[in-house]
């Protein structure tokens, strides 16, 4: 099988870009979709002031002419400066799971090397992520409870996903803990607020 990876450069590419998770998890009773206008948003790089210290450059992934796989490589100027060294991000990946797991291998492969080198033209030696675009956003990938409704500010993934970047190379690098909390046990006055 043919990956074909391309930059997203058009304003159609952009739009499909935004709406390919929506074909992908349309059958997926726990994905809650994401607002379009928000996400327009996020990936607006003349008006979201992320971008006044970040750039972003954004991948499709074909095969056959069929779009099957997306990823964003992110530099943030902030992110140096803060940490004193150039680690890159990564996010937005998605991944047609449908061709089966040698397919899905395959794009994931072709997307995280189109972000490694994205990178090193930048002289970036590392990458990071999911990272969508920043921590002030969604960031990580579900590894479990893929039984549970999503929850805003919380990625939602397949239970593919981390074993496919496992497989690209990447490692864990830190465990994101979300909880859940019954509130039947709060007082009167806090769960009024």
């Amino acid at each position: 099988m043919e990956v074909d990876i391309t930059p997203v450069l058009t304003r159609k590419q952009k739009r499909l870009f935004i709406r390919l998770p929506y074909r992908l998890y349309r059958n997926d009773p726990n994905w809650v979709p994401p607002l379009l206008v928000e996400q327009k948003g996020i990936l607006d790089t003349s008006r979201h002031p992320f971008y006044e210290h970040a750039e972003i450059e954004m991948f499709l992934a074909k095969t056959g002419g069929d779009i099957v796989g997306r990823i964003a490589a992110i530099e943030d100027r902030s992110y140096f400066e803060c940490h004193g060294k150039r680690d890159g991000y990564f996010g937005f990946f998605e991944c047609d799971l449908n061709g089966g797991p040698e397919a899905a291998r395959e794009i994931t492969n072709a997307l995280i090397n189109a972000a490694r080198d994205w990178f090193r033209a930048r002289g970036i030696g590392s990458m990071i992520g999911p990272m969508n675009p920043s921590t002030n956003y969604e960031c990580g990938m579900l590894i479990e409870g893929f039984d549970e409704p999503p929850v805003i500010m919380m990625p939602y993934n397949p239970p593919e996903y981390p074993d496919l970047m496992d497989e690209a190379g990447l490692q864990k690098g830190h465990d994101l803990i979300s909880y859940n909390y019954d509130s039947e046990g709060l007082p009167d006055k806090a769960r009024r607020v």
